[in-house]
């Protein structure tokens, strides 16, 4: 018997570019990322009290530009941003992007549709169980406090890079409640209620830390740039 071909919709597959930096650099290129900036960052960078987290600043507004910029083909000190009500930033005329730093770590995603991505140290110190038990949905709580120490940190942090990667995506931020969605505790990550129209992934390895990208997508491809000289 002949089955015709299937008439459902294929899986929307997406390819985003991750961009993968360390924002510590040399006092020359420091400068000329300075350069780069808009008059409004140069102030806001005025504004931090070290200058390790200036520095940090510049690096990853400059990177941010250079990236984009060539992307759209235009130079980057002359890219406006925008932000929604929520402090989602977009370029006008460039594509959708996210970007999140860890110290010196810095991860930007670039894609056709809207993403979000984000990187956490995981940090022993950190009082896990704790904000797991304030911020996360029952059944991650249910989960991860079924785990041993070890394993529940590791997969808390886990959690988190993909809750912040998740309200970065949908454009709104921590004023989405972290209860209305639940991600799995174990690997390969996904999201396991409240996901529709999202994709989320482990868009690379990092020792040390707990990375996650969600975009509008039903699957994601993950296409690792080369870093930045």
């Amino acid at each position: 018997m002949f089955v015709g071909p299937s008439c459902s919709t294929p899986p929307l597959v997406t390819l985003i570019t991750v961009h993968h930096d360390t924002l510590l650099v040399p006092p020359d290129v420091l400068a000329r990322y300075g350069a780069l900036l808009a008059p409004e960052e140069l102030n806001l960078a005025r504004r931090y009290r070290f200058p390790r987290d200036r520095r940090r600043f510049i690096v990853r507004r400059a990177r941010l530009r250079e990236r984009l910029g060539a992307v759209i083909n235009a130079r980057p000190e002359r890219l406006i941003f925008t932000t929604n009500d929520h402090g989602k930033p977009a370029v006008i005329g460039g594509p959708h992007f996210s970007h999140s730093h860890s110290g010196d770590e810095w991860l930007l995603a670039i894609g056709e549709v809207e993403c979000g991505i984000d990187i956490e140290a995981i940090d022993a110190a950190v009082e896990w169980l704790a904000l797991t038990r304030t911020f996360f949905a029952p059944e991650e709580i249910a989960a991860l406090t079924a785990l041993s120490e070890a394993d529940g940190m590791i997969a808390f942090f886990r959690v988190w890079a993909a809750k912040e990667a998740y309200v970065k995506a949908i454009g709104l931020g921590l004023s989405h409640p972290l209860t209305a969605f639940a991600i799995s505790t174990d690997l390969p990550a996904a999201i396991t209620r409240g996901g529709d129209g999202l994709a989320l992934t482990t868009p690379l390895a990092l020792p040390g830390h707990a990375t996650a990208l969600v975009a509008r997508a039903d699957h994601i491809t993950v296409r690792l740039a080369s870093r930045a000289p």
